[in-house]
């Protein structure tokens, strides 16, 4: 693959930082209230982020958003109610995507590892036997 062209890897970056912006604010936002709108919107965001990154040859950032989208997708069966250490890896596997996205290169990041820790903890939640029903957060039903 050509290395992508400064003025593409500076749009790239510009419009990666703006999605992951509105993933976090609408993460913060499913898991205090489920809105299906809201979900869907940061799946395809999500989605639309891989294949940029793939587009632009940025494969580490191509890696970390498809285990955010597993964790994304892991945490959309339950209704966004997920364990802490969920909360946790979301809240890690965004700020792993700023660095990344700012700087590709950053050598010192061990990509591999965070992806099978990701994969681990998917693998637990859906080995879990989710309640019967979940309850929606700020609904009062607990």
């Amino acid at each position: 693959m050509n290395k992508p062209l400064p003025a593409t890897m500076s749009r790239f970056r510009t419009v990666a930082l703006l999605r992951l912006a509105r993933f976090e604010t609408g993460w913060l936002s499913l898991a205090s209230s489920y809105n299906p709108k809201i979900a869907n919107s940061l799946a395809h965001d999500l989605h639309l982020q891989q294949q940029d990154a793939r587009a632009v040859g940025a494969t580490d950032v191509v890696e970390v958003s498809c285990q955010l989208e597993k964790l994304f997708a892991a945490a959309d069966r339950r209704r966004y109610v997920v364990p802490p250490e969920i909360e946790l890896l979301v809240t890690m596997a965004v700020q792993l995507l700023g660095i990344l996205i700012r700087d590709e290169r950053n050598a010192s990041v061990d990509v591999r590892g965070f992806v099978r820790q990701i994969d681990e903890a998917v693998n637990a939640l859906k080995a879990e036997v989710p309640p019967r029903s979940v309850p929606q957060r700020g609904s009062g039903d607990s």
